[in-house]
């Protein structure tokens, strides 16, 4: 270890200690040997660089550069349509600096996949998927935004996610983490397997400048000065009419005006007409902004864990066109051609059109189609054709099968066929027949019913199993926006992290499952909506309150409160009476519901790395949450902190509080947790389990509740926080629980009370569960294939839950 140190530095850094010229050339490599041979093709108009100096090659494909002080490699910017093995070989180790490339098909719109953040130096499923998809996919080159983490993560990825073994060019970023402690040049590693610090490159019209840490484990030898230096050479050379995107790993590189700052000057990227997007890691979450109106600020959580917000493990594919429009799409990393029909069941409602409903996602190559027959016991065909996509998880549409047997078991046959040509069957038997009609007028106006988070779903008798009343789509994914009730309606919320139009808050008909009415919000929305005063309410992840009209959709009032540019706003909301306590860090807010006039706004704590956590209402005292930062209990009429909680176990904290007998309780890390509202501890203990689900606990007389990030849902004894018992779900579909991954088996969502013996609740495993509440003991299941992050309402004897594919479900008990 010691030896390969000194070696490397002695190799980036002694060779290079004066000025030298440095001269070379750029060739085609028809013959594919890595040496210039005759029959190779000199390429005219490559730019190089040692390191401050750009220079261009000329017609025999040749440059010299006069070097620097500081020169560590000779490089080139890859231009668009070829690709490079070895674009960048260290100074001083050759005579002539010669740089082999091969050509790459490109189309007008060029796609590549950003990884951030992995962290880890194990392959364990990820790394297959993603070189899968870029084949199946046709991606154009792999993008890693940065923390590659530590010798053993950084020295994994340089052998076996590179170039080489992926089978398109992959670019990396230098991460904070990627500096090594306690070592004369933190940034040897990095050079020693990834090249320069900095760098650009070429893909369609679209030129990509790549800019490391300054700060990080270990203080970086190179300066922002010398990087300034280069960077104005490297602008300098590119054509007015090209894009600009600036990788990045954290967003101090540029800051929030998107200005590169040095001591001999500053680059304004946000004054530049070319400069399409800002593309970053560092946050472990899935967000993306529009600045000024034109510019992408996206950044992306790790494609191989949860992220801290609870983000999805995915990768994200961005696409961008000549003239630098730019869209994209999360890639969910785990999927194994997950698939099920999640309407019709067993019996489908006579007299109705058929509602055909199949989730469907396989990460490994895309689902492109989804096909469908019906038929009857003697093989007769009643329909086919093929379903709509109503999100990137869910298709479907109404068939009429009026003239079909209607006493008589059909047979519904669904195929899924993926862009590689692998496919899926199900099929499902099923029967028109009787199925409840129902009257919704109760109120369930946030999570789990009440600003205490403790109602129940009530009904008298035993309840053993649902019945599928009808399914339908908001069209966008939904995560931890679990469904209200109020006025006849159901109400939920849509995330969308690629600003593709698809976030909104959605109202559907209670009794039918018809679409009321759609608003769409600027951003995503992912936590908990409510419901007061005839109106519905949410924020999106920018900080933007939604006050809606409940019957119509209309906005009511619209009001932005005091969040930062990162990390995105994600707490879900609580009311009481005529007062809405919205926002995160230093944009909470107590609002007016009628008009949105603010009663007080938080200046005594500010945002930290997200959080996914649920207000809750204890008394006169306001429980809020920042990830990595405290439990906090806020006076709700002055608006002043009454008392924080943070320390190594509440610091880490996922799951909302829950109020019960006038205590709080809540699991952080390991322990659990009963607090009273004045902010002391009545009880805690450690427990060996890891609770960083998002789950809020539920509570009964005896027993505290509670989802876990890696085995599933587990019951305590109230008193004295014994385990009673263990309901082990199956692993995650994809991983959402920070840091977690193979074969977590989380629980995000939180379980609700029916009745008197029996619980319900979603995982992330796909399946919405009802067990016995004194046991853990499974009555019944449904599969939806995809996870389930929200926590089931329920009145007037209909059941309401939403899965990550988008749709809605009611059951009847």
């Amino acid at each position: 270890m010691l030896r390969n140190l000194l070696i490397s530095i002695f190799a980036l850094a002694g060779c290079a200690a004066f000025a030298q010229p440095y001269s070379g050339r750029v060739y085609r490599d028809v013959d594919g040997d890595g040496t210039f041979s005759r029959g190779d093709r000199p390429i005219a108009g490559v730019k190089v660089s040692d390191g401050i100096n750009v220079t261009r090659t000329d017609k025999d494909g040749a440059f010299t550069l006069p070097g620097y002080d500081d020169t560590r490699f000779i490089f080139i910017t890859v231009p668009s349509g070829y690709s490079a093995l070895h674009p960048w070989i260290p100074a001083g180790s050759a005579q002539s600096y010669d740089f082999a490339l091969q050509p790459r098909k490109e189309g007008e719109v060029i796609r590549f996949a950003q990884i951030a953040d992995n962290e880890t130096p194990e392959s364990w499923r990820w790394v297959q998927a993603l070189k899968d998809y870029a084949r199946n996919e046709h991606l154009d080159f792999i993008l890693h935004s940065g923390d590659i983490c530590y010798e053993p993560g950084i020295r994994f990825h340089g052998d076996s996610v590179t170039t080489a073994t992926m089978g398109v060019p992959v670019y990396y970023t230098m991460g904070n983490h990627d500096l090594m402690k306690k070592v004369p040049v933190p940034e040897y590693l990095y050079q020693e397997n990834f090249g320069p610090v900095w760098y650009s490159f070429e893909a369609g019209n679209t030129h990509f400048i790549v800019l490391p840490m300054y700060i990080g484990d270990g203080k970086p030898t190179y300066t922002a000065e010398q990087n300034y230096r280069w960077l104005k050479n490297d602008l300098a050379h590119v054509d007015p009419d090209q894009n600009i995107v600036v990788v990045t790993h954290y967003n101090n590189t540029l800051g929030e005006q998107l200005v590169f700052k040095s001591k001999e000057g500053s680059i304004r990227f946000k004054d530049d007409e070319r400069f399409i997007a800002h593309i970053l890691g560092h946050w472990h979450i899935n967000h993306q902004r529009l600045i000024d109106g034109r510019i992408r600020y996206i950044v992306t959580s790790p494609s191989n864990k949860g992220g801290k917000d609870h983000s999805p493990s995915a990768f994200r594919v961005i696409s961008i066109d000549r003239k630098g429009n730019i869209s994209s799409e999360n890639i969910y990393s785990y999927s194994r051609m997950n698939m099920a029909i999640v309407s019709p069941s067993r019996t489908a409602r006579a007299g109705a059109p058929l509602r055909i409903s199949v989730n469907a996602y396989n990460t490994a190559a895309s689902v492109r189609r989804v096909d469908y027959t019906v038929t009857d016991a003697a093989g007769k065909n009643w329909a086919k054709g093929t379903l709509a996509p109503n999100t990137d998880w869910n298709y479907s549409t109404d068939v009429d099968l009026s003239k079909a047997p209607q006493g008589d078991m059909l047979t519904l046959k669904v195929t899924a066929t993926c862009s590689d040509g692998t496919s899926r069957t199900l099929e499902r038997r099923f029967a028109f027949g009787t199925l409840p009609s129902v009257n919704v007028s109760g109120q369930w106006a946030q999570l789990r019913g009440n600003e205490m988070h403790n109602d129940t779903i009530g009904t008298d008798q035993p309840v053993r199993a649902l019945q599928l009343l009808w399914t339908a789509n908001a069209g966008g994914n939904i995560f931890m926006t679990s469904p209200i009730v109020a006025q006849g309606k159901v109400f939920v919320a849509t995330m969308d992290n690629n600003l593709a139009g698809r976030s909104a808050v959605v109202a559907f008909d209670a009794a039918t499952g018809a679409k009321v009415w759609s608003h769409p919000t600027a951003n995503s929305v992912k936590n908990t909506i409510v419901y007061a005063s005839g109106k519905v309410f949410a924020m999106d992840t920018e900080g933007t309150v939604y006050a809606l009209d409940a019957d119509t959709g209309q906005v009511v009032w619209k009001k932005t409160l005091e969040v930062g540019l990162l990390p995105a706003a994600g707490a879900g909301l609580v009311v009481r009476g005529d007062t809405l306590y919205a926002g995160d860090g230093q944009g909470l807010s107590a609002l007016n519901v009628a008009d949105g006039g603010r009663y007080w706004r938080n200046t005594d704590f500010s945002q930290a790395t997200g959080t996914t956590v649920s207000m809750t209402l204890a008394g006169n005292t306001l429980l809020s949450s920042q990830q990595w930062s405290a439990l906090y209990g806020t006076d709700i009429k002055t608006g002043k902190l009454r008392w924080s909680l943070g320390g190594p176990d509440l610091r880490y904290r996922d799951g909302s509080p829950a109020v019960y007998d006038g205590m709080i309780f809540v699991a952080s890390n390991r322990k659990l947790y009963e607090i009273t509202p004045q902010g002391d501890f009545r009880h805690l203990r450690h427990t060996g389990h890891i609770f960083q689900g998002a789950s809020c606990p539920l509570l009964t007389d005896s027993l505290f509740i509670i989802g876990t990030s890696t085995e599933g849902l587990l019951a305590f004894d109230r008193e004295n926080f014994d385990l009673r018992w263990q309901l082990r779900t199956d692993p995650a579909i994809f991983y959402t629980a920070p840091y977690s991954w193979h074969e977590a088996r989380t629980v995000d969502a939180s379980a609700v009370q029916v009745g008197q013996d029996a619980l319900l609740f979603g995982a992330s495993d796909g399946l919405l569960r009802l067990a016995r509440i004194d046991n853990g003991e499974v009555l019944w299941h449904y599969d939806f294939a995809t996870p389930v992050f929200t926590t089931p309402a329920g009145v007037d004897g209909v059941i309401f839950v939403a899965d990550f594919a988008g749709n809605v479900y009611a059951f009847a008990l």
